[in-house]
């Protein structure tokens, strides 16, 4: 059975991401790692190896979308495990990032919704791919005693 909330979550955090990717590369903005920043002119690699300053790695998102389409085909246990991984992993990178719009003087009209899709998704990964998640996510409020359904799990 495939996971279609799951899946659209890890999606639309797959999007903001490489939005957040082409920004940063148009811009000129390389990640910064404890406060030390490679330099800008290797920017195509750095957002392969490294990220940039609102993206994860290219292989990062790469994997991501191996593991989005498995658990939206068939609800892959391993990609699950991944999703849930990648999402516990760039929620504390969104919020260690000092680029983020967390900080006083960084907000901007464009990297402020995508910085929150970015977390919330991030965030939904994880909490969505937990091994106790796929009940209530896959089969909603069936069996729940006041669900409208009305038949127990």
């Amino acid at each position: 059975m495939a996971s279609p909330i799951l899946a659209a979550v890890s999606a639309a955090e797959l999007v903001s991401s490489v939005v957040g990717m082409t920004r940063s590369l148009r811009h000129r903005l390389p990640p910064k790692l404890a406060g030390v920043a490679p330099p800008a002119e290797n920017g195509t690699l750095n957002a392969l190896l490294l990220g940039t300053a609102q993206s994860p790695p290219v292989w990062l998102m790469a994997v991501q979308g191996w593991a989005t389409f498995q658990v939206a085909r068939a609800n892959d246990p391993v990609a699950q495990n991944v999703l849930r991984g990648i999402g516990a992993g760039m929620a504390v990178g969104h919020l260690v990032a000092t680029d983020s719009p967390l900080w006083k003087g960084r907000r901007s009209p464009m990297s402020t919704p995508l910085y929150v899709v970015g977390l919330a998704g991030a965030v939904g990964m994880a909490v969505l791919a937990r091994p106790g998640a796929a009940r209530v996510r896959d089969e909603g409020l069936r069996g729940w005693p006041d669900s409208p359904q009305g038949e127990r799990i």
